[in-house]
């Protein structure tokens, strides 16, 4: 009924209808460690000069792969073995506010020189993890477009038209921090929220949020 005529068509004709859909896998990422662990087996000079001052050549121990994934432990020494996301205070190891834990209660563990002699035989790269090992959470959004011509007269037409940009509001939050060395109590902020960077969490939707435009078009 395109050419509207009579009541009917001037109700059912005259309509359009459009969209996009786009879906986008997630893009692969690699948890990292800082530099700082004490550990003598791993290239400083190649940190400085290829990957940075902050990063370690050496990528963290994969522990328990069963463990929720942003759970990290540190040896502070030969034998004790810290949550880094629990522990409030090294000084107080082995109480409620830092206790010792078991290399399966975490996900990964800092690849540093107490940890590679008790895990990896003392071969730094024996058990680290391998690259790309999760990703990050894919783009699944739709647009949506609606519109209604009126013939008003013979040369004059009115079309009114309404467009949802991320129709259904998802929300995309990106890759979360990946660094297992600001995986701790002094990187979760007040009110609940992880901190930007925190490691295995997101910070906030980085995405688009749900748009409506509405629109009206004269045509003559």
């Amino acid at each position: 009924m395109k050419n509207q005529q009579k009541f009917a068509g001037r109700i059912l004709g005259g309509w359009q209808i459009s969209g996009t859909y786009r879906y986008q896998s997630g893009v692969a990422v690699t948890p990292v460690q800082n530099t700082n662990n004490g550990d003598p087996y791993c290239d400083g000079a190649f940190n400085n000069n290829f990957i940075g001052s902050t990063l370690d050549s050496c990528r963290p121990i994969l522990s328990n792969p069963n463990a929720p994934f942003n759970t990290a432990g540190r040896y502070l020494n030969a034998t004790q073995l810290i949550n880094v996301s629990s522990c409030q205070s090294t000084a107080q190891v082995g109480t409620a506010t830092c206790p010792v834990i078991n290399p399966s209660d975490v996900h990964f563990i800092v690849n540093n020189t107490f940890a590679i002699n008790a895990l990896c035989n003392g071969d730094p790269f024996a058990c680290a993890v391998n690259r790309n090992v999760t990703r990050t959470e894919p783009r699944n959004q739709v647009d949506l477009s609606v519109e209604k011509a009126f013939r008003l007269t013979e040369r004059v037409s009115l079309s009114l038209r309404g467009d949802a940009v991320n129709a259904f509001n998802y929300q995309f939050y990106g890759a979360p921090g990946l660094n297992i060395n600001n995986k701790n109590a002094s990187g979760v902020s007040t009110g609940g929220k992880a901190a930007p960077n925190t490691f295995g969490e997101v910070w906030g939707n980085t995405g688009n949020n749900r748009a409506i435009f509405v629109s009206g078009h004269i045509t003559f």
